[in-house]
């Protein structure tokens, strides 16, 4: 256990509030779509799109369909439902869709880049929208202070990748620095009351391998042993798991009432293997 540690969350801009909504209220059991029919915001636009509905399909690796890279994976409306945080372009979302899980909430914003931010949720929607995701362009620790409004309680699936730039030894080589902050610690504090709040089935975090040495680590970690989950953490290589690269990473898995172990890896995986498939179709 870690010393507690305490900072005041950041204000949420009022138009974001949701009218008429109170906290207890939300309480989804990942049935999605009749609970959000009441939910608005105060500019009354939907909360999170309703996806179109479709018929169950065989996955598609959008990899192998050269002549047409905009086959994506089709989900059935009862599909395991997700939320995300420090959600990025979404490339743990892409996964997700490749795995059967629907994602209906990102959150992503970075203050200090608001054009960036605004241009990664643009890509976003292009890219995830028809699944009924929504991107909330603030950050992870504003959705706290709010309390989460219209947010599936219980959903099936929580992932978080805290911001790791104090914690990349790339980063730290290159700009000398490395020391974690309040605004780290804050973000280790919004995923602990994420945690507790939605009362996720699975938990998931990714980051790079010092981050496990953080006290935001811990803070996080002292959340899920509160609230009863199993966890499991260890640092990966990419190369294990099929990408052609050989990134660490610091991936955590927690279940409650059940137990996810992380997998073991399969054949590493060089460029070459990569996009084999790809070079018949190159022309010269």
């Amino acid at each position: 256990m870690t010393k507690s540690v305490i900072f005041e969350l950041f204000a949420i801009p009022e138009k974001f509030l949701e009218k008429g909504i109170k906290g207890s209220q939300c309480e989804s059991f990942g049935c999605l779509y009749p609970y959000l029919k009441t939910k608005k915001l105060l500019d009354g636009s939907t909360f999170i799109k309703r996806a179109k509905s479709k018929k169950t399909s065989p996955k598609l690796d959008v990899c192998k369909n050269f002549d047409n890279t905009k086959i994506k994976p089709v989900l059935p409306d009862n599909a395991p439902i997700a939320v995300v945080l420090f959600a990025g372009g979404g490339g743990i979302e892409a996964g997700m869709v490749e795995a059967g899980i629907r994602p209906v909430i990102a959150v992503e914003f970075d203050p200090t880049k608001p054009e960036l931010s605004r241009a990664i949720a643009k890509t976003h929607y292009r890219n995830f929208s028809e699944y009924g995701c929504k991107v909330i362009q603030l950050t992870v620790q504003e959705v706290a202070r709010l309390g989460f409004i219209g947010f599936p309680r219980r959903p099936d699936y929580l992932h978080a990748s805290p911001v790791c730039a104090n914690f990349s030894q790339a980063h730290t080589a290159k700009a000398g620095k490395g020391i974690e902050t309040a605004s780290d610690l804050t973000a280790a504090l919004a995923v602990a009351e994420a945690i507790r709040q939605l009362q996720p089935r699975v938990f998931t975090l990714e980051n790079v391998p010092r981050y496990q040495n953080s006290q935001s680590f811990s803070i996080i970690l002292d959340a899920l042993e509160q609230e009863g989950y199993s966890v499991t953490y260890s640092v990966v290589s990419m190369d294990k798991f099929g990408l052609p690269q050989a990134r660490r990473r610091l991936v955590l898995i927690a279940s409650r009432g059940f137990r996810v172990t992380l997998p073991l890896g399969t054949t590493p995986c060089g460029w070459y293997e990569a996009i084999a498939h790809l070079i018949p179709l190159v022309t010269s």
